[in-house]
């Protein structure tokens, strides 16, 4: 039924959400603290922010909890896209299961 997908479509988004919330942060700070400045030569020079020194950056920071800086808000999203998904999904397997039938005429009655 559309509510039990919606339910597990919820479920999941929101799992998935949480599991990968550390990388997430990770890849967030790293976008972040990525250093554009102009060289003497007049070239942009770009400085990217590597994976294991961002890391323990944010450990030296926050520790574990670091990892987890937005979750809640994240999660919340996610589960509610899930909820939209699930019901969706079911629509179009509905839809689908219906354009296998043959197609009837139209029943007209004789004058």
């Amino acid at each position: 039924s559309a509510v039990h997908s919606a339910g597990f479509a919820c479920v999941a988004a929101a799992a998935a959400a949480v599991a990968t919330q550390p990388l997430d942060v990770v890849k967030t700070r790293m976008q972040v603290h990525q250093l554009v400045r102009s060289g003497e030569d007049g070239y942009r020079k770009i400085k990217h922010a590597r994976f294991f020194a961002t890391i323990r950056e944010i450990y030296g920071v926050a520790g574990l909890r670091g990892y987890w800086t937005g979750c809640v808000p994240r999660t919340a999203c996610a589960a509610f896209g899930g909820l939209l998904l699930g019901p969706l999904f079911e629509f179009a397997h509905v839809l689908l299961e219906d354009s296998e039938r043959p197609v009837r005429k139209a029943f007209y009655l004789p004058p």
